[in-house]
């Protein structure tokens, strides 16, 4: 009776989070704008001349000291070259005041104001185009005037600055290159220049709407945030020609104010009052297919206002009461292979060839590679991965015990080994009780040989056998079998001390069946 040695791996399943999560680490500020140099250093800015900064990735929120002199009412705009070198503006009112530039050199521990000759100004973003820095606003004029960009090239020494009467107010920038940049604010201001700032095109959009945001996911692909606040209703618009024209992607009726919006490839996020007709929801959507379809991601007590993913791990939102960091769902958990094998066999004979099935499995559907540790088995156990089964070609001469050893690999992680109990092998060279499945002609073994080597072959009938020996020039040298044989598996040893070194062919051929292996004499 055969005896069944089953092996078997038991899969647990675990459930892990399959997304990310906001964490709020401060909820004493309200910011309006965010700056993120890197994975560690963020830089936010507000009202009451507010400049908030992290060091690590926003675990933790440190306040930094705005010059004392300053009559600042707010921060709108920061920007850092480097973890050192950085700038804010801001304004101080909105009427008779004057528009506040600062400049650190230290990461923010101190600052200096920077001076231009834009009276009643109120800037309210900059940023870096190559070396040149530009930031934008408006003139101050009972609330808001014309639109104002000012240039320099000296590191904010000096600034060139440029009246834009044809928009009211202009509140953000995006730079996509030297020559190609976006400009937008109230009153529909929404514009581009390709010639760096000579002229401006605006995209006409209705003077009802607000620009909160501009994010560009490529040079070509954008995406604009508007509302006609005060009324309720918010609107995401996109472009796909670089910010020459714009057309609507979507609208939310309900909500109002959505001034956070954050871009990654297809992956938009998009921030503020979510619903102001019913108790004023305020939060965080995400689309993961460029607008078709939107999930909420996080409700806020406050309203977001602005937002900035740097990579799909890395994000970071301020509200009008808190800072957020975004935290990564944990890589998912990767099982290892199970093994379902089972060997029939406790003794195997010499030069019979052996052909046991396996089955492995991985929970999470990953691609598994199988094959043999030949530092733990015989040269001669293989797997068989087209047909999922372990191949023995068992050589005459074997030890007389042997184990083998599997190895299941997900290449995700996932590595699980299987070793064989001790299986022996019956030194016989002429088995007529096993039943070959199939004629077979065995490699020889030892091979190369000196000077004796065995030579097995496997007969699933009787037949007239032929076994015959020749050199590299096709001319006979031995002819060791030549006569009718039973059903079984048989041996035969070839002794080459009479022959010199080098590649003889040897030859079966039983009834209809024939086939010819190598074999090399080395003295």
């Amino acid at each position: 009776m055969k005896r069944l040695i089953m092996f078997a791996l038991v899969l647990a399943f675990m459930a892990a989070p399959t997304s990310g999560q906001w964490v709020q680490s401060d909820s004493t500020h309200g910011t309006w704008k965010i700056f993120s140099l890197d994975t560690l250093n963020e830089w936010a800015v507000g009202n009451g001349k507010i400049i908030l900064h992290t060091a690590d990735g926003g675990r933790s929120i440190v306040q930094q000291q705005a010059p004392v002199n300053i009559s600042a009412s707010w921060f709108q705009g920061v920007y850092f070259r480097n973890p050192q070198e950085g700038w804010v503006v801001g304004s101080s009112g909105y009427s008779n005041g004057s528009g506040i530039t600062l400049h650190t050199t230290n990461g923010g521990a101190t600052w200096q104001q920077q001076f231009d000759n834009a009276s009643n100004s109120n800037w309210l973003d900059i940023t870096e185009i190559g070396n040149t820095l530009w930031k934008v606003g408006c003139i101050v004029n009972s609330r808001y005037g014309s639109g104002l960009v000012g240039k320099s090239t000296n590191n904010g020494q000096t600034w060139q600055i440029t009246q834009l009467p044809q928009f009211n107010l202009i509140s953000g920038i995006v730079a996509l290159d030297a020559q190609h940049v976006v400009i937008y604010g109230n009153k529909g201001t929404l514009a581009l220049t390709t010639n760096g700032g000579a002229t401006w095109q605006s995209c006409g959009l209705d003077t009802n709407l607000s620009v909160y945001k501009v994010k560009f996911a490529s040079m070509l692909v954008g995406y604009a945030t508007t509302s006609n606040f005060p009324e309720v209703g918010a609107y995401l618009y996109r472009t796909i020609d670089g910010g020459a024209t714009w057309h609507l992607l979507y609208t939310r009726p309900n909500a109002a104010q959505m001034s956070a919006l954050a871009v990654l490839g297809d992956t938009i996020y998009h921030g503020g009052i979510l619903d102001c007709i019913v108790d004023g929801i305020n939060g965080l959507v995400k689309s993961t297919d460029g607008g078709a379809t939107w999930q909420t991601e996080i409700v806020t007590k406050t309203a977001p206002r602005d937002i900035i993913m740097l990579d799909s791990k890395h994000g970071w939102m301020v509200t009008d009461q808190g800072f957020y960091y975004y935290t990564p769902p944990p890589p998912p958990v990767n099982h290892a292979p199970g093994w379902l094998f089972s060997v029939p066999l406790r003794t195997v004979y010499g030069g019979v060839t052996y052909r046991w099935p396996y089955q492995v499995i991985d929970a999470d559907g990953d691609p598994i590679f199988v094959s043999v540790d030949h530092t733990k088995s015989p040269l001669w156990v293989t797997v068989d991965t087209l047909r999922k089964e372990v191949v023995l070609a068992v050589p005459f001469g074997a030890t007389s015990y042997f184990r083998f050893t599997l190895v299941a690999d997900d290449h995700n992680g996932g590595v699980t080994t299987l070793t064989s109990d001790s299986i022996k092998v019956d030194r016989v060279t002429h088995v007529e009780g096993e039943t070959p499945l199939e004629f077979t002609l065995e490699q020889n073994y030892p091979n190369p040989f000196n000077p004796t080597t065995t030579i097995s072959y496997s007969l699933p009938t009787s037949a007239n056998v032929n076994l015959t020996v020749y050199n590299a020039l096709g001319q006979e040298v031995a002819r060791l079998v030549d006569g009718h044989q039973n059903i079984g598996i048989h041996g035969v040893t070839f002794s080459g001390t009479n022959l010199p070194s080098g590649m003889y062919l040897y030859k079966l051929t039983a009834g209809q069946f024939s086939a010819t292996k190598r074999m090399l004499l080395v003295k």
